[in-house]
């Protein structure tokens, strides 16, 4: 908490006093006072919202979510959490990795396993690939994946993490890890020179051998979309988790009664 006042970035937790005091020194905020007036004006802030998420509308949902409305760039964001608290949406996701996955874990003899990534690392090189695959699919700083192996390796839950529910043998890990990225410049949004009225995702699979549209189709879509300023993007089924991004989705993939 020392470098609060010359650090862009703040680490909101629901409780100073919760967290292990090897974090004290870090630029931690409750969420209480970022849910004040106080922080509403200060748009060059950076946050990592590490609050709990037990429940769909949680504080720490609501930090994300005020984030964005303040225009504030906070990791993770609120359609993150909604994801991570969705499971059918998040195995869904994850059905690209099941190659990376059996690799990562075909040493392990139990039927289980709990993968901790933080700040898309994980203690075991072993599962550094994995881990950063899943950083990229559900950019949160402190999830744990819980897998279950039955004929294969299959996703059963995950758990967005707060700075409190870290297990005492990996705390030093993610404060190492705090401190790598604490400074690091973030990845700006990618700005859009039109201003649109609507997001509209266009779900295509491109492995579908006999698709409704071809990819002609499918960019005279996305034009016909853009000259009533609507922005089109065409996503495919492992984009699923960032359905909430969007305002309405256009189904170009064979539709099927067990689909």
């Amino acid at each position: 908490m020392k470098r609060e006042k010359s650090s862009p970035f703040r680490i909101v937790v629901d409780s100073t006093q919760s967290c292990p005091k090897i974090f004290y020194d870090l630029p931690l905020l409750e969420s209480s006072k970022y849910l004040s007036h106080e922080y509403s004006e200060r748009n060059s802030i950076k946050l990592f919202n590490l609050c709990s998420h037990r429940r769909s509308l949680s504080t720490g949902y609501y930090v994300s979510l005020l984030a964005e409305a303040r225009g504030q760039r906070c990791l993770p964001e609120a359609a993150t959490l909604h994801q991570l608290s969705r499971n059918v949406l998040a195995r869904d996701a994850v059905n690209e990795l099941q190659p990376l996955i059996d690799k990562s874990f075909e040493r392990h003899s139990s039927s289980r396993f709990a993968l901790s990534v933080y700040l898309g690392e994980n203690l075991a090189r072993t599962h550094s690939a994995l881990s950063r695959k899943l950083y990229s699919l559900f950019p949160s700083p402190l999830v744990r994946y819980e897998f279950r192996k039955d004929s294969a390796w299959r996703l059963v839950s995950v758990h967005h993490l707060s700075l409190d529910q870290i297990p005492e043998e990996h705390i030093e890990f993610v404060r190492e890890r705090l401190e790598q990225v604490l400074h690091k410049p973030w990845k700006s949004k990618p700005s859009i020179a039109k201003n649109f009225s609507y997001d509209l995702a266009i779900l295509a699979n491109p492995q579908e051998p006999t698709p409704p549209s071809n990819e002609a189709a499918l960019k005279k879509f996305v034009q016909a979309a853009e000259a009533i300023s609507i922005r089109a993007e065409i996503i495919s089924p492992r984009d699923f988790p960032r359905l909430l991004e969007f305002d309405a989705l256009f189904i170009r993939e064979t539709t099927r009664l067990d689909n």
